[in-house]
């Protein structure tokens, strides 16, 4: 079961979960320049 990540990739379910982490992380960032800018 240790390449079970990979069967994930193939179905997109882990792409989209990636995107929406540095999604996430990015919106972070911009609010903290903000509020530091």
């Amino acid at each position: 079961m240790a390449h079970k990540e990979n069967t994930n990739i193939l179905s997109g379910e882990w792409i989209n979960q990636r995107v929406e982490n540095v999604l996430t992380q990015v919106e972070e960032i911009v609010d903290q320049l903000l509020v530091e800018g």
